[in-house]
Formats: C-alpha cells, structure tokens, sequence
C-alpha cells in the first residue's frame, strides 16, 4: 500500500485512490484533493465568508494595541426575516476590524455593512479558559444601496473563486 504525505504525518490510501482515473482520495481524513467528502457523494469546499447588514447597537469602541495597530469593535444588531418575510428577533453580531486603514465615521443606530470572516477564539479569564465567537471585519461601511451592491458583488465573486465557478 503507498503512502501519501498530508502535513507531518504520513496517511495510507486506497489503491484505487492511486489510480489516474479519478480523484485520490485519503481514506483516513475521507478528503479528495484538499476537499472534504458530503454524505451524499459531492465534494464541498472550504469556505468562511460573512455579510452582515444591520445598524450599531452601540457606539464603536476604539483601542489602540501594543504594535500601534488599531483595533474597532462593533456590535451589529441584524433582524433577520423568516422564509414567510415575518420578522424574527433581532440578534447582536460581535464585530472586530483590525487596523483599518480608513474607517467610517459611526455612532449607535448607523447603518452598516460588513464583509468578513467568523472567527472563535479561546482565551483566559479568572482562572478559566473562555471562548468568543466574532466576525474578522475584513471592511466595513456605512450602509447605502451603492455599497451594499459592490459588497455584494465582492462575495459572489469570492464564492464562486472558492467553489470553482
């Protein structure tokens, strides 16, 4: 049986997977070509894209980091809608941009939209370790039509770059 190398540790595959006919396939991690394997057949792709479109719940919170770097923090307070076009709750999206390099003026109730990366990071707080999901804010901007079209535009254009398309 041969060996294929993913990361440090080698990884044994199938014969057929050695074939030329068709994807290999690493039968230990169930991945095709750095895909992973759906349980219907179909290969899915690795993507981590995010649009949010909603107001500030608060006033952004600015603190300058120890590199000199500035991080913005926003809550965003989307609502989203129920397939009937009801109204559901709305829910409150943590939001961090890292060195902006021009960064809208906002206050609390400014419209926004935001195209980033979900993110859940650990870290230690009285005694414990905790977690925080947030949103990566690759940009964010005031929301307009005009905006929230390019943005828009920007995430197709990424998804179809990640799905092949």
């Amino acid at each position: 049986m041969a060996a294929t190398t993913r990361g440090p540790t080698p990884r044994a595959t199938t014969p057929a997977a050695q074939s030329s006919d068709g994807p290999q396939q690493d039968r230990t991690s169930g991945r095709r070509n750095g895909r992973q394997n759906t349980p219907g057949g179909g290969l899915e792709a690795s993507i981590n894209l995010v649009v949010l479109a909603g107001h500030l719940s608060s006033p952004p919170a600015i603190t300058q980091l120890r590199s000199g770097d500035e991080l913005r923090r926003y809550e965003v307070t989307v609502t989203p809608e129920e397939s009937d076009g009801a109204a559901d709750r709305a829910e409150s999206v943590p939001v961090v941009w890292f060195a902006p390099r021009r960064p809208p003026r906002l206050e609390s109730g400014s419209p926004v939209v935001v195209l980033g990366r979900v993110r859940r990071r650990f870290f230690g707080a009285g005694g414990r370790t905790v977690s925080r999901t947030e949103v990566v804010a690759e940009r964010v901007w005031r929301d307009s039509p005009d905006r929230r079209g390019r943005l828009l535009a920007r995430a197709v254009a990424r998804l179809e770059s990640a799905l092949g398309g």
